[in-house]
């Protein structure tokens, strides 16, 4: 037997050499390349040949698809043909939608089988006919089996539950469901049949019930097996009706996946562990249930979303007491479509396979920018229509572009507005000159890119074009017609310095740019010794004047002119390009304490040593409320940042990273800090129930402390009204 995987492969059994192929006869042949593995199957060692296929008219196909008994695709499952008459066997694997194709087989009859992690699950003989396509479908009957309790979390005792429970088996490093199966539940006793081998979890999915710890057991099937005794603790929940609609039409919406969170009494954020998913029903109806703890939870928030709808979000404070909501009909709106027809002008372009790109504006990240998708690309047709789809009613900037040329450009374009774009392609202008050095002599080989720059707060800048001078440093450049004001070039050449040119005008003179040769920073650095070898340094290199001040403004980022990384076994590094001035120079990195040192960069092989040996710290602290001195669960943690540990392109959201939450206990904790003094803010919810109305008040409070870092130090920080600022959610 010769079995592979991934892809096609054929071998015999009877020679293990390579057959020969006569390059003078031009009939098609199978050309094999063989090589030896050993297969872990219930079988002898298995020599395996991989053939590149070549058409022939003396071959077919066998082709099908692979599926469990409720129609679930099964993908990579191997799938093995080994030919009646001379053993010899092709292989391949199951696509994500469980399909294969064994192409290029002789003639006669074929045995298939399909395996799965080394086990033989089904066999059947197949004949192939020159020139034909043979089906095999295969359904897999999976023989094992899991059963148990869904309990009372309080009682320990089987609950009236009566109906169907979904499990779901996970991928192969549990990260997520791959897919599901039903089974029945009779008054709280549950039992899973026909399931193949793998990881499984019960869906928390039950009319009334949610889950009373987060996560479900992971219940481990083999072939045949019978898992019992499986219990499940679940607790009361607050049970959600609706049905989703059409906003245009009113009709029922299917297929729609909805989730729901229920946001906790004393947290700031929707708690993520007990979400709860689903999909509506062919009425566009669902059920879901999510928990509903009066001391624990307040409200609760749901989000649909469907390929062809704009994502929503809704959300309902929670009644004391109440354990069903009816939330009626649910609207959601089409997506939006913007159509536009590209026509010349008197110019040489032609309007067919025109690159059409969107993109949204840089405004502030409500829900609706959040679920969008940020940028679209489409092609022209011959009679230059596009079309885009899938699009929210919020402004875009919109480029056409031909050969990497943008040849047309509107500032802002919404597709609310529902209309029709006609678009006249304008005759391009040619930027042309020359770059040179200090010297005067050309440069070759320099890049310039054509730049405009956004007219509006919230537009986009473009790079309009870009090109490379000659040997002798000259360049031509087409741009679309650009205002002086908007318009600038910007040159770059490896070991110079780069250039930008603002208030170019298009036509004039022909452009000299002048470059000036670069300035070079080389360096050894001694790290601590308990670096992991497999670790990287960063040396960040600031304006000698930066002000290296710590804060928490995510709109003050003062990042690096320059930022290189280095494996920690390459101690010496090289930096070119900079200017003849004085720089700060930092070097940072996983358990390195970033150490500055001022550097003045020069033509020469000078060599800085600097002793960046210091390990990094951290920041333990305990939140206390002032009042009880209970720990503060869940309160936001924010500390402030220096910018020796920005990116270049770190932007206010990327700055998550230096947030966190306490734990049950109130702790927080920051790692790989620099021995300095760092800002704290403590967000947190403090929350009074009412006796009169029987309802939580929610206070938002935050607090801002400055501490120094010292090692084996935890700083216990009270906060609650006397001492917190409130503010808006």
């Amino acid at each position: 037997m010769h079995i592979v995987v991934s892809s096609q492969h054929r071998c015999s059994d009877n020679d293990h050499r390579p057959p020969i192929v006569n390059r003078a006869n031009r009939m098609p042949k199978t050309i094999l390349i063989c090589f030896f593995s050993l297969l872990f199957y219930f079988s002898p060692s298995i020599e395996i040949c991989q053939s590149q296929e070549v058409p022939n008219t003396h071959f077919g196909t066998i082709q099908g698809q692979v599926t469990d008994k409720q129609n679930n695709p099964l993908s990579d499952y191997v799938i093995s043909a080994v030919s009646q008459k001379d053993n010899v066997t092709y292989a391949a694997k199951t696509n994500s939608g469980g399909q294969f194709a064994l192409t290029n087989l002789p003639a006669g009859a074929w045995k298939v089988k399909v395996r799965h992690d080394s086990t033989l699950l089904a066999e059947r003989k197949v004949t192939v006919s020159e020139r034909t396509e043979a089906k095999a479908d295969f359904v897999i009957e999976g023989t094992g089996v899991i059963s148990g309790f869904l309990l009372d979390s309080n009682n320990k005792l089987p609950l009236p539950i009566t109906g169907k429970i979904q499990v779901g088996l996970l991928t192969s490093g549990d990260e997520w469901i791959e897919r599901t199966y039903h089974g029945e539940v009779s008054n709280g006793y549950f039992e899973v049949k026909n399931l193949l081998s793998g990881r499984y979890v019960i869906i928390d999915a039950f009319d009334g019930y949610v889950f009373a710890i987060s996560d479900s057991p992971v219940v481990p099937v083999y072939p045949g097996g019978h898992v019992g005794g499986v219990e499940a603790f679940l607790k009361p929940g607050a049970s959600l009706y609706g049905r989703f609609v059409d906003a245009e039409n009113g009709q029922p919406i299917p297929d729609v996946f909805v989730s729901v969170a229920s946001e906790k009494i004393d947290s700031i954020y929707p708690d993520g562990t007990f979400a709860h998913e689903t999909e509506a029903d062919t009425n566009g109806e669902f059920l879901l249930t999510t928990p509903n703890d009066a001391e624990t939870y307040y409200a609760f928030t749901l989000i649909a979303s469907h390929p062809r709808y704009q994502t929503h979000r809704w959300r309902w404070d929670m009644e004391p007491n109440k354990d069903v909501y009816i939330l009626g009909e649910l609207t959601l709106n089409p997506f939006l479509s913007l159509q536009g027809k590209v026509s010349k002008s008197n110019s040489n372009y032609t309007v067919d396979g025109l690159t059409v790109h969107l993109k949204m504006h840089n405004k502030s990240a409500d829900f609706f920018r959040a679920a969008a998708q940020p940028e679209h690309t489409v092609q022209t047709d011959s009679d230059g229509n596009f079309l885009f789809s899938e699009l929210y009613p919020i402004e875009y900037s919109l480029t056409i572009s031909q050969n990497g040329v943008i040849i047309a450009f509107l500032e802002s374009v919404n597709p609310k507005n529902k209309k029709q774009f006609k678009i006249r392609l304008p005759k391009l202008k040619t930027l042309h000159g020359t770059v040179i050095d200090a010297k005067q002599r050309p440069i070759a080989n320099a890049k310039l890119y054509g730049i405009r720059q956004s007219e509006i707060t919230h537009g986009h800048g473009l790079i309009l074009a870009m090109t490379q001078t000659d040997i002798k440093g000259v360049f031509r450049m087409q741009l679309l017609d650009t205002e002086p004001h908007l318009l600038s070039v910007e040159v770059s050449k490896e070991g110079y310095l780069s250039r930008g040119y603002p208030n170019v005008e298009i036509g004039k003179d022909p452009l000299i740019v002048p470059l000036q040769k670069g300035f070079t920073i080389k360096g050894r650095v001694i790290l601590p010794r308990d670096v992991p070898i497999d670790g990287f340094y960063e040396v960040k290199v600031f304006p000698e004047n930066a002000k290296m001040e710590p804060t928490l403004n995510p709109l003050v980022l003062n990042r690096p002119l320059l930022s290189k990384q280095f494996p920690v076994t390459e101690t010496t590094f090289v930096l070119d390009g900079l200017f003849e001035e004085k720089y700060k120079l930092y070097i940072v990195g996983d358990g390195i304490a970033a150490t500055e040192m001022s550097v003045k960069p020069s033509t020469g092989g000078e060599e800085v040593l600097i002793v960046a040996d210091k390990p990094t710290l951290g920041i333990k602290g305990h939140v206390f409320w002032a009042g009880t001195g209970e720990p503060v669960q869940e309160a936001l943690v924010s500390r402030s940042w220096y910018p020796w540990e920005l990116n270049r392109y770190d932007m206010s959201l990327t700055l998550d990273r230096f947030e966190t939450e306490t734990d049950a206990q109130g702790i927080f904790w920051f790692s790989n800090l620099t021995q300095e003094r760092y800002n704290l803010r403590i967000r947190a919810v403090q929350s009074v129930f009412e006796k009169g109305t029987q309802t939580y008040q929610r206070v938002y409070i935050q607090k801002q402390v400055t501490i120094p870092v010292c090692s084996d130090n935890t700083y216990h920080i009270y906060l609650g009204k006397a001492d917190g600022t409130p503010f808006a959610k």
